[in-house]
Parts: structure tokens; C-alpha cells; sequence
């Protein structure tokens, strides 16, 4: 019998403060060569400049592992929150480099970008000309920038990916990048040592034969397949396929069943697509932390799957227990779209309000309740307010509402809810000022990298 509750915990959670794999150790990097640093600044205050009213609307919103993206309706980019590993585009020797506590516009009004992706520490994004640019962390490979001349561990701009101009959209997870094509192609590069970029690389084999299984640039997963969706977690992937039923295949990690196969454990990772359980036709997925969420197209149902241990999974049952295939999350009505943050969920039905679930112990429910840190089933944010977007990050989440406002909330440590402040916010706080500028020397952008 599902119980519905959200309740006061407290859990000591291990947050990661470099880019290796929750919980693992650091994978090897054989191939890369040797970078030598230099010393990063560390400014805990917005750069200088004028300050101007965010402009609206904004059409697309990402948040990362503390930091955060936007695009306006002009199509400019705009980023904020952390940029330890230049994970905002803005320049190593840029003011403010360490912590940016309000959006700043990346490039120029020329770049006209349609797409952006925040990852763990690393942010890729389209342009108009539907060419791909990644910047940020770059030690797995992540931004794409391949192991010739042009290797970087950390690309402080961003950096054109191939010369190819056929891309329709990326996708980020914490170390690894995705993208579809407007073919329908999919490719993806990083860190695949749990294999989710969905290849078996030639380094290691199905019996775990351990090698550098990284890849550097983008290579296409299931060559012969085209899809329509795709979502990168923690360490999983999972995509929608563009074939009869509208099957969800994932790839990956997956010691708490987030691939959603039916199976769970440490020995149980794929390096290649695999069929999600069930006979849902499916219109979105989402991939968080450990846990998996999708729409089917029929009737708008949600289901979940993976790890449960904060009620991520919304489903009404004890929070310890995790799911190895879609389980629907409780409530009636039916969904618009879903984004799974590390440990929390948040949905926006069709009517256009927003729910939040999971672990809510830096706000990141937006509930304003500060007495409960976990809630197994969605609850309703702003009671009299309808959403467009939302994005759910690494314990913070950000979205666009249906009158052009951009709220974020939860965890603000490092200025990723872009309101001036470093201040936790327990409910969606507006984001309305920005910097109109911030001046560097560095505007080389680089070469284009060749694709695999």
C-alpha cells in the first residue's frame, strides 16, 4: 500500500567537489596529454559592470551541478554560478571567474544560440548555424575537443566541435555530452568508463578489462538507429528511438536499475543501448543522479525508475525503495514534461502548474517548507502560477513561467541561482538583474575539431 509523506531526515550525503564519478574512484586517462594549470583566481562576488534587467522572455533554461544557462528569445546565452572550470564561457582571466552571482551574456548577439546544455562542470550549446560549441572540464573528453593539437583539460571559452552544421540539440551529464542531429543521429563523447556514451570502446571489454574508455570526440551511438529524444544523468543516458512504439532505450551505469531493464547492480552497467521494460509508447525522458523519468504519450502518465533513497521516484513508497522498471508517480492528472536533478524531480503537468519531489534539503522543492527534507510524491509549487520550462540541477532548480519570468531555487553556494546572493532559497526567487557585459582579452575561439 503506497504511503504518501514527506519527513524531516537528516543524512549525511557525500557531494562531490571535483568532477570524478560519484562514488568511484577516478577513472584512468591513458591517451590525454599533460596539461600544466595555471593558478585559478577565486572571486566570491559578481564581476564588475553595469548592471541591466534580465531580458525576457527566456526560452530555454539548464542547470548544472552549480551552475546554471539560458537563452533568451533574442537567442542570446546567458550564464551564471560557478566557473572554477570555466563552465560559463566568459574566460579564464575574466572578473569574477570563481563564483558569478548573476547571468552574464556569453559571446556575442552574432552567435544566435538555440540550444544549451549545462553538465557537472562543463556547459555545451548550438548556434543558429546549428554548429556545436562546448567549453568547461574537459579532462574525459567531455567538451569534445578530441587528443590532437587542440586538447585542453579545461577549454575556458567555448570551442567549435567539428565543422558540421546539421545539429538540432546537446544534452550535458556530469562527465559526459550528447547530441542528435536533425537526421535524427545521435552521438555522444566523455567519460565512458560505466559506459554511458553507449559504446564498447576498444580499451575495455564486456568482462570490465580496464582501460582509458574515455572518448574525446563524438562518436555515434547505434549507427543504424534514429531517434527523437535523448537525456544524460550522473552516469546513464537514455533515448527515446524513432520507430514503431516510441521505445525508451538506456545505457549506462546501473547499480539501482535506472536503465530501467529490469536489473540492478554493480555488475549489471551497459555499454550499449538497451530496451526499457514495458510496452509504453513514450513522448519525453528525463535522466537524473541515479533514477530515470518518462511520459508515454497515450495519456500523459509519469513514471520513474532507479534510486529512491530521497523519494525522487514520487511514487508514495518508502523512500529505500529503489525500481528496476517504470513505476507511475502518484497524483492524477496528466504531464507536460519532467526533469530529474540529482536526487529531486520536478514535472509540469498539462495544466501548466509545477510539482517538485524527492530531497529537499537545501529548498530545491520550492515549497518553503524548511521542517521536511524528503517528499515521496509531487507537491505543487506556487499555487496560482503556470510554467513553461523547468530545469532540476544538483540540489537547485530553475524555471520559466507562462508570463516570461525566470524563477530559480534550493542551493546557492556557489551563486547558481543567479540572484546576487549566495543565499539557500526555499522558494522560487525571480531572476531579474544581469551584467550587461564582461570584458576579456581572449576572443579566439578556436578551430574546428574534427568528429569521429
Amino acid at each position: 500500500m503506497k504511503k504518501t509523506f514527506c519527513v524531516a531526515v537528516f543524512v549525511a550525503v557525500s557531494m562531490f567537489v571535483t568532477a570524478v564519478c560519484f562514488g568511484a574512484a577516478a577513472p584512468k586517462q591513458v591517451n590525454a596529454p599533460v596539461v600544466t594549470k595555471k593558478p585559478l583566481p577565486t572571486f566570491t562576488s559578481v564581476p564588475p559592470g553595469p548592471l541591466v534587467p534580465l531580458p525576457r522572455p527566456m526560452i530555454q533554461v539548464s542547470t548544472g551541478f552549480r551552475h546554471a544557462c539560458a537563452i533568451s528569445a533574442t537567442n542570446i546565452l546567458w550564464c551564471w554560478g560557478r566557473n572554477l572550470s570555466g563552465e560559463l564561457g566568459i574566460g579564464e582571466s575574466a572578473p569574477g571567474h570563481y563564483k558569478v552571482l548573476l547571468p552574464v551574456p556569453v559571446g556575442t548577439a552574432a552567435d544566435k544560440y538555440i540550444s544549451v546544455a549545462a553538465g557537472g562542470f562543463h556547459t555545451c550549446a548550438v548556434k543558429g548555424d546549428r554548429s556545436l560549441w562546448c567549453w568547461g572540464d574537459n579532462r574525459y573528453g567531455q567538451v569534445g575537443l578530441g587528443l590532437g593539437a587542440e586538447y585542453a583539460a579545461v577549454a575556458y571559452v567555448p570551442k567549435r566541435i567539428g565543422s558540421d552544421t546539421d545539429w538540432a540539440k546537446v544534452i550535458a551529464g556530469t562527465n559526459h555530452s550528447c547530441g542528435l542531429k536533425t537526421d535524427g543521429s545521435l552521438y555522444c563523447w566523455g567519460l565512458n568508463y560505466r559506459g554511458q556514451v553507449g559504446v564498447v570502446t576498444p580499451d575495455r571489454n564486456r568482462n570490465g578489462v580496464v582501460g582509458d574508455d574515455n572518448e574525446y570526440s563524438p562518436v555515434s551511438v547505434s549507427v543504424s538507429d534514429k531517434w527523437v529524444a535523448v537525456a544524460a544523468g550522473e552516469e546513464h543516458t537514455c533515448a527515446i528511438k524513432n520507430a514503431s512504439g516510441y521505445p525508451i532505450y538506456c545505457w549506462g551505469r546501473n547499480p539501482f536499475g535506472q536503465l530501467g531493464n529490469g536489473y540492478a547492480g554493480s555488475d549489471e552497467d551497459e555499454f550499449e543501448p538497451r530496451k526499457v521494460l514495458g510496452t509504453n509508447k513514450w513522448a519525453f525522458v528525463a535522466a537524473g543522479g541515479d533514477h530515470t523519468c518518462a511520459i508515454n504519450r497515450d495519456v500523459r502518465n509519469l513514471y520513474c525508475w532507479g534510486r529512491d533513497n530521497f523519494g525522487q521516484l514520487g511514487n508514495g513508497h518508502d523512500v529505500t525503495e529503489d525500481m528496476t522498471a517504470p513505476h507511475e508517480v502518484s497524483g492524477e492528472g496528466e504531464w507536460r514534461s519532467v526533469s530529474a536533478g540529482r536526487f529531486n524531480t520536478c514535472g509540469i503537468k498539462t495544466d501548466g502548474f509545477l510539482y517538485c519531489w524527492g530531497d529537499d534539503n537545501y529548498g530545491q522543492l520550492g515549497d518553503g517548507d524548511t521542517l521536511t527534507d524528503v517528499c515521496n510524491a509531487p507537491r505543487k509549487i506556487m499555487e496560482s502560477v503556470k510554467w513553461d520550462s523547468v530545469s532540476a540541477g544538483n540540489a537547485f532548480a530553475c524555471g520559466v513561467t507562462q508570463d516570461n519570468k525566470l524563477y530559480c531555487w534550493g542551493n546557492n553556494s556557489e551563486g547558481q541561482l543567479g540572484i546576487n546572493s549566495t543565499v539557500d532559497q526555499t522558494v522560487p526567487t525571480e531572476v531579474t538583474l544581469a551584467l550587461s557585459r564582461v570584458p576579456r582579452s581572449d576572443r579566439d575561439y578556436g578551430a574546428p575539431i574534427p568528429i569521429r
